[in-house]
């Protein structure tokens, strides 16, 4: 029987009563069959994630397929799972990966393939790709992630990047620099956390996190700084 499954039953009146299926087991190649063969995007995305189980070469094949597929949040979650490439694919994954940051319609995908080239790439490259997406790329959520991540690398680089960026409007841009400064930023850098929190440009969520960068930030400067931040 290829099937298991795990179903959730109530018992009224003693007749049992099916109320849900709770969990569909199936071998992983048929997981892998399903991301080629199924047509919703839904059953495809369950079939590379599941599939990634098998061993081998199959298992390099979805990863590297999926990298390709023409649906964005498939590609992401392809990078998310390139991890689990053997040695051997690692190399054409990250390749393709470099592709991606570079050509990729959706910010979203070039956003998780920064994340996974600063882990998986030469520190030198890393920031390299960092600096370069910070300077080139449309999005500001993939301008924040090259700072945020450019700051695990080289934070003193990243530091002068943020001040470069403090006038743009972005929200989560902001919310990056606020990070940087949070671990690095010097005393005089509490005007910018003073501005973006008054600016009431930030989203509400983006100006919860400055709130909590500038408390971190403010645990590193001395009493005068501290007592300027606190309204009399």
């Amino acid at each position: 029987m290829p099937y298991n499954h795990i179903l959730k039953c109530v018992v009224v009146d003693d007749q049992q009563m099916l109320l849900a299926k709770k969990r569909e087991e199936k071998p992983s190649d048929q997981y892998v069959f399903q991301y080629y063969n199924s047509s919703e995007y839904k059953t495809r995305k369950e079939g590379l994630i599941r599939g990634t189980n098998v061993k081998g070469k199959v298992k390099d094949k979805l990863i590297l397929d999926a990298l390709n597929d023409p649906f964005w949040n498939i590609r992401l979650t392809a990078i998310q799972l390139a991890d689990k490439l053997s040695d051997a694919a690692k190399k054409q994954g990250i390749d393709r990966i470099k592709l991606m940051l570079e050509n990729d319609s959706k910010s979203q995908v070039r956003e998780g393939a920064i994340q996974f080239l600063t882990k998986n790439v030469d520190p030198q490259l890393a920031q390299t790709i960092c600096i370069e997406s910070i300077a080139n790329d449309s999005s500001y959520l993939v301008v924040s992630a090259g700072l945020v991540f450019l700051g695990q690398i080289n934070p003193q680089e990243a530091l002068l990047k943020a001040r470069n960026l403090e006038n743009e409007s972005s929200s989560s841009l902001k919310l990056a620099i606020a990070q940087i400064y949070a671990g690095f930023g010097e005393e005089t850098e509490s005007v910018f956390f003073q501005n973006a929190l008054k600016s009431q440009r930030l989203s509400a969520l983006d100006e919860v996190g400055v709130l909590s960068s500038y408390s971190m930030f403010l645990v590193r400067q001395d009493l005068e700084t501290i007592a300027k931040a606190v309204p009399a």
